[in-house]
């Protein structure tokens, strides 16, 4: 019996307009690629990180993005099968625009996870139907949180991990006038506590779990310190797979027993009509201009029953319109192997063959 493959994708920051454009041209290449991508495996989810709304008004934050309501059917037309939400931008105009956004995905049947009316909302799994009468559940959670945006029991949010910073003089202040503060971060145990608890149900009925986390720090292929900590013990609490987003580039792997953790996927979706402004406002804050790398992967995670039997890695890059696409073997392979030289990726744990990463677990 073929497996049930599930296929995940990073960060998707999508323009309707754009997508709309690709859909009214089912023959260009572009949609082709896309469709030949999609085709790969049995559901696509990915991680939407923009409100779908046209009410509110823009958060006190260097870049917020938002896109009309409309998006959400295109992203079921392009093949999307379920979103994830819980992320640092979904709050990006208020509450007012991440309750529209779940009522545009609920008018097209796009189920969606990590964010909700109230806490429990937000932390309600997806799960999908596997071969044999298996079960795989995915659990959204974002420890990239900004003020107000985690969900409570009185208000709407995302579903959160939250994350303790803290800054500790360096020793070498005394002698180096001017040396940067250590960094020290660590996730909040009651939050941890209840996402590793969710993970102990859904196994005791039998469910695979993935935990679909947006995590980590912006545009460096560095680790933050609460990171494979944090993927311990998910895993240490039944996790069969731990998949990363928010960062926006490729970042290292590990496998934890036969639990793969990919600590960044980087992205699947990016226009620039709703990138590049945001970008531009926040150079003038911030002092430093971001531009959205074009090489990413998309992890396909294969199941029997409920477990996990195998994971690919497919390299793609995004074109010049800002959709993903295949890339050819050669490139591929060195997408691959850029990825096993970043850090915590060691040993040989990634197997290539014709330009796809297989896992060994």
């Amino acid at each position: 019996m073929e497996p049930f493959r599930l296929m995940f994708s990073g960060d998707v920051v999508a323009g309707t307009e754009e997508c709309e454009a690709v859909l009214n041209e089912p023959a260009s290449a572009p949609a082709c690629r896309l469709r030949d991508l999609v085709s790969r495996a049995d559901l696509l989810m990915g991680n939407l990180e923009l409100p779908l709304t046209e009410r509110g008004y823009p958060a006190e934050k260097p870049i917020t993005w938002r896109a009309h309501p409309r998006l959400a059917q295109a992203l079921r037309a392009l093949g999307f099968g379920a979103l994830g939400l819980a992320n640092n931008h979904m709050l990006d105009f208020g509450t007012d625009g991440l309750l529209d956004t779940l009522a545009a995905l609920r008018s097209t049947g796009l189920p969606a996870i990590g964010a909700g009316e109230t806490v429990a909302e937000a932390a309600r799994p997806y799960r999908a139907q596997t071969t044999a009468g298996g079960t795989v559940a995915v659990l959204a959670v974002s420890c990239a949180l900004p003020p107000g945006s985690t969900a409570t029991n009185r208000r709407p949010g995302v579903s959160p991990i939250r994350v303790r910073t803290t800054y500790s003089i360096s020793p070498r202040i005394f002698d180096s006038p001017g040396a940067p503060p250590v960094v020290r971060t660590e996730a909040e145990r009651p939050d941890v506590e209840q996402v590793t608890e969710a993970i102990r149900r859904l196994k005791a009925h039998g469910c695979a779990v993935v935990i679909y986390i947006h995590w980590g720090i912006g545009f460096t292929t560095a680790l933050a310190e609460y990171q494979r900590p944090l993927a311990r013990e998910l895993v240490a609490a039944g996790a069969d797979a731990v998949l990363g987003h928010h960062p926006h580039v490729l970042q290292g792997f590990e496998v934890l027993g036969r639990a793969p953790v990919l600590y960044s996927l980087s992205n699947f979706i990016s226009h620039a009509s709703i990138v590049e402004p945001a970008f531009g406002a926040a150079a003038a804050v911030i002092g430093e201009r971001w531009s959205i790398p074009a090489d990413s992967v998309v992890a396909v995670l294969s199941f029997q029953a409920s477990r996990l039997v195998a994971v690919h890695l497919i390299p793609v890059q995004l074109n010049a319109l800002g959709f993903p696409e295949e890339l050819p073997c050669v490139r591929a392979e060195a997408v691959l192997a850029a990825m096993q030289m970043l850090p915590p990726s060691v040993g040989p744990q990634l197997e290539v063959d014709h330009g796809v990463g297989s896992l060994r677990l």
